[in-house]
This record gives C-alpha cells, structure tokens and sequence, in this order.
C-alpha cells in the first residue's frame, strides 16, 4: 500500500462520518428554512452551501494526505496572508449591513476576510506555542507565552473589530482561549486573564462600542425582562432569532415549516 493510500484509510472516518452528518443536516435545514423565499433568492441559498461543502471538503482531503510538518509552517504565510487581506477590506471592502469585512472576487462573489484570518490565526497560534519556547529558554515562561499568543490574537481581533464586524471580532476570544490551553497554559492563567478583562467591560460597555452595538445588548436585557422592544428596529435579529430558533422547543416545527412562514413582523 502506497503511503498515501495509508493516510487515507488512516484518517479517523468516524469524525469524518460525523462531520458529514452535520454537514447534510445542515442543508436540509437551510432548505427548509428558506424554500418559500423565491422572491428575494434565497430559495437557492441551499444549492450555494452545497458548492460550499463540496470546495470544503476537497481542501480537507488535500490537508489530510500532506504531512502535517509541512501544513504547520504555512502558518506564517496563512496568517500574514489573513492580517493583509482584513487591512485591504477595511479600505476596500464591500459594506454588507454596516460591516465593511467584505471583499468581492471576480464573477461578483465575495468573501468574509475575517475568517480567512481566523484560519491563518489558528495555524500561527499552534506553530507559535509549540515552537516558541525553542527560539530562547525565556519563552517557556507560561505568563510570557500567554502575551505572545494574545497579540497574535490581538491584531486581527482589533482589525476586524474596526471593520464593524463585532460578531466575527468576538470569535477571536474562544479561539485564543482554546489555543492556549492545548498549548499546555496552565488553566490558572486564563481564569486570571478573564477576571483582568472583566473589570474592563465596563469601560469597554460606555467607551468602546457604539450606539447600535449597546442596543443589541439592551435589547436583550429588555426581552428578559417582558418590556416591548423594536422588533422591526433594534430588536429585529433578537426576536427572529427567537422564532428561527427558540419557538420550536425539543420536536422542532417540522421539515418546509419555520416560524417565519406564518409571522411576518
């Protein structure tokens, strides 16, 4: 058996088998959420996520047969690469409601940058603690590794978040915080960085976000409580997320009828 036949039957198939599941399921779903909206094209948006999976998988079968010591130091480049194309974007980038993380391609795709530099990131956060405390022995320093991969981290966080695109700027948080505990940081650490950066929530509530981004916040407040909200205003993405998601209880409303079929506004 050739080498790459060895790596092929190797891989774990029943991740993959999972990971195909979600994948199908997750076109059903969209399918089944959007197949009366023929008047505005999103009746289609299912056979776009088919491409999607299809260009996914081919890139994950193509990762899988190279040796992970050669993918690893793509890490450099990838991350380099995503830092670039979130500084061209947040010059000239396509605006897609208020978020400017857009760049469009030629034949009028576009892609969200953000998540190529997510990518990127995730790559150069595992080259960089895995092999940092190799350049000098002052690196194995847990404080010190944990400074390095918040500002690899940090800079695309930053960018994205001057995009406007807060959601996409947030998943930074996760992804560093997973990174760093696979990379051997003692948990202890991160509790500390949290309870470091709560106590700046406050001053990053009233400073750092701007008045839309407060009112999503607000707005959640405000539906806990049972106060009338905006539902075609500031309260829009709150309350069909609501009937998207959280009016179908355990059973769900059933395959080619969500919620929104029977409520308009």
């Amino acid at each position: 058996m050739t080498p790459l036949l060895r790596k092929f039957f190797g891989m774990n198939w029943i991740l993959f088998a999972t990971m195909a599941g979600l994948l199908v399921f997750g076109v059903f779903s969209i399918y089944s959420a959007c197949w009366m909206r023929e008047s505005d094209g999103l009746s289609r948006v299912w056979k776009t996520q088919i491409v999607s999976i299809t260009i996914g998988l081919a890139g994950y079968f193509i990762a899988s047969m190279i040796d992970y010591k050669w993918v690893r130091w793509a890490g450099i480049p990838f991350y380099l690469l995503g830092v670039g194309l979130l500084v061209f974007t947040i010059f000239f980038g396509v605006e897609v409601y208020g978020q400017k993380g857009w760049m469009r391609l030629p034949g009028g795709r576009t892609i969200q940058t953000s998540q190529v530099a997510i990518a990127g990131g995730i790559a150069f956060l595992a080259l960089t603690l895995s092999g940092l405390h190799k350049l000098h022995p002052i690196f194995r320093n847990h404080f010190l590794r944990l400074l390095v991969a918040g500002a690899v981290g940090g800079i695309p966080f930053l960018l994205v978040l001057a995009s406007g695109d807060f959601g996409s700027a947030i998943v930074w948080v996760p992804v560093i915080g997973a990174m760093v505990l696979v990379g051997s940081i003692p948990f202890r650490y991160l509790i500390v960085v949290v309870l470091c950066a709560t106590m700046f929530l406050p001053y990053a509530y009233f400073f750092g976000l701007k008045d839309y981004q407060k009112k999503r916040i607000t707005v959640q407040i405000d539906m806990l409580r049972g106060r009338k909200v905006d539902t075609l205003g500031a309260a829009y993405n709150a309350h069909y997320n609501l009937l998207a998601i959280g009016s179908g209880g355990f059973t769900g409303k059933g395959f080619k009828n969500p919620e929104t079929i029977n409520n308009k506004g």
